[in-house]
């Protein structure tokens, strides 16, 4: 991979910061422009295109964009970065999102595998390979991708829902309390905290929640 433009490289690291803990609409659009404006400065930056796809992608989980405008978008940078440097990890992730938004699951499961083939060690890969496992499995995922990231909301988001889902209430909690201080303006997981505290009886803190 050729020199990275310095320009971009450091708009890149604010729209990361963003897309970490973003659970709603704003910030991903923020990203988003951020990305663009790396591209402009930077065509070659692979990352940048891989990221960018991701932005678009999130943007059908926390706005009013839709999977059918949003995917050939998505296809389409991650395609570039993957042109641009084929071990680029963040590009097979969103190949493998958009593949499993369209139900393709065996591909979106290679692209995710792959992925982690390359870096067994990105906590985007984990994250986003346990949406498209049985929930024991996906479980596994996600706890890696908060060991491995742990101020990344969706990863704490994505385990604690794990727990809730297999009825591990108590083990839920300390993951719904970690992305109530990343994402504190989330009502979502207020909610799913205070249903998780009245399924363990601890009406109170339901009550303040």
């Amino acid at each position: 991979a050729s020199a990275v433009n310095p320009k971009a490289h450091d708009l890149v690291l604010q729209a990361r910061a963003l897309m970490r803990t973003a659970r709603t609409a704003a910030p991903i659009e923020q990203a988003r422009a951020l990305y663009e404006q790396a591209i402009a400065l930077d065509p070659g930056y692979a990352d940048a295109h891989a990221e960018l796809a991701g932005a678009w992608f999130d943007l059908t989980q926390f706005s009013t964009l839709s999977l059918q405008d949003a995917l050939p978008k998505v296809r389409a940078e991650a395609s570039k970065a993957l042109a641009l440097d084929p071990r680029t990890v963040e590009a097979l992730v969103e190949l493998g999102n958009a593949d499993a938004a369209e139900g393709k699951i065996a591909e979106a499961k290679a692209e995710f595998a792959r992925a982690l083939a390359l870096d067994p060690s990105d906590a985007h890969a984990h994250l986003d390979y346990g949406l498209v496992l049985p929930l024991k499995q996906a479980l596994a995922q996600e706890l890696e991708a908060v060991q491995l990231d742990p101020r990344n909301a969706n990863a704490q988001n994505n385990l604690a829902n794990a727990y809730l889902d297999l009825g591990e209430y108590a083990q839920a909690q300390p993951h719904l309390l970690a992305l109530m201080q990343l994402a504190p303006h989330n009502a979502d997981t207020v909610m799913i905290l205070a249903l998780s505290y009245s399924l363990l009886h601890r009406d109170e803190d339901a009550v303040k929640a």
